[in-house]
């Protein structure tokens, strides 16, 4: 039986400009924004190497949105989780690797 896991609750969004609302800036700690956003001074070259192996390949045009890929998929939940900004897939798919243990 797995243990439940639940997300301390969040304050409201500190206004940002390119802010998109991940949770980071609702965090007690919302300056760790500072290295945890994709948006403030992106290095998306050298994460992209250490992370897929390569960088962007410019003969993709999609690769030039999305970054490196393999495969494009498009998923969702059946019956959307309430109050997810989509389905909340991408938050399902964390819950189940965290209760397999895969991270």
């Amino acid at each position: 039986m797995h243990q439940s896991l639940s997300a301390p609750p969040l304050r409201p969004a500190a206004p940002r400009g390119l802010c998109t609302d991940c949770g980071v800036s609702r965090m007690v700690d919302h300056k760790a924004c500072g290295t945890a956003c994709q948006f403030i001074a992106p290095d998306y070259a050298a994460l992209e190497t250490r992370v897929h192996g390569r960088s962007r390949d410019p003969a993709r045009p999609d690769e030039l949105h999305f970054g490196p890929f393999r495969q494009m998929l498009r998923a969702r939940l059946r019956t959307p989780a309430p109050g997810a900004q989509w389905t909340g897939i991408t938050t399902r798919l964390a819950e189940r690797l965290l209760e397999a243990g895969a991270v």
